[in-house]
């Protein structure tokens, strides 16, 4: 088929994402870089088959903290699958990949703006009560509390934590850190009685200790 034919380019990118697994992410970036290529060359720099390899090489690049090569590709990934697939899972994917680059490098208005796109979307995917749903509520109420928006973080973490305690034991050490975090927004809050429930929960959950149904609708309330 010759080293262009659209076919190469798909065991290209299978194979990066092979290496990507491996954390051998130069020859990660290799083949993937090429299978981009290919397929631009063949098909266009805005055809939908291209949103996977996009994502995988912008994935390789986020690995190693190459924020900058990353965004542009995520950017170029999601606009294709945006117009293309819709509200999918990959277009999920891409949008928290982005939000996560974000978030890391403190750009916290930009990552809030991502996040709350994208909640909805794994709500309608996923079902308001999944794990991936509680993980960005929490994501985005770290950055609300961050930015001193506690109002906003208080009833996003409440949900995300009970989505969590639901989940007891299999998120367990998770959710004692992300108590503790609720925690110490609500002492930086002068709730202090508060906070120390919170804190005494999560040193019962790492020590083994079941839930208890008047904790858990606590933190709905």
């Amino acid at each position: 088929m010759g080293p262009e034919h659209p076919a190469v380019a798909t065991g290209l990118n299978n194979l990066g994402q092979i290496y990507a697994a491996k954390h051998a992410y130069g020859e990660a970036e290799s083949m993937t870089q090429r299978a981009v290529g290919i397929w631009e060359k063949a098909l266009g720099p805005d055809h939908p088959e291209l949103a996977t390899p996009l994502k995988n090489l912008a994935t390789v690049y986020h690995l190693q903290s190459r924020y900058a090569a990353a965004e542009p590709l995520y950017h170029r990934a999601l606009g294709i699958l945006e117009k293309n697939a819709g509200q999918s899972a990959e277009t999920a994917e891409v949008m928290a990949a982005l939000a996560d680059l974000y978030r890391l490098q403190r750009r916290n208005s930009e990552a809030e703006s991502l996040y709350e796109r994208l909640i909805p979307i794994q709500e309608t995917l996923l079902g308001r009560e999944d794990r991936e749903v509680a993980g960005s509520l929490y994501l985005l109420a770290e950055l609300y509390s961050q930015d001193g928006l506690y109002d906003k973080a208080e009833p996003l973490y409440r949900r995300s934590l009970a989505i969590m305690e639901r989940e007891q034991p299999m998120q367990g050490a998770a959710l004692a850190r992300s108590l503790k975090t609720f925690a110490a927004m609500l002492r930086h809050m002068k709730r202090k009685p508060e906070a120390v429930a919170l804190e005494a929960r999560a040193k019962a959950i790492l020590q083994g200790q079941p839930p208890g149904q008047a904790f858990t609708a606590s933190l709905v309330n």
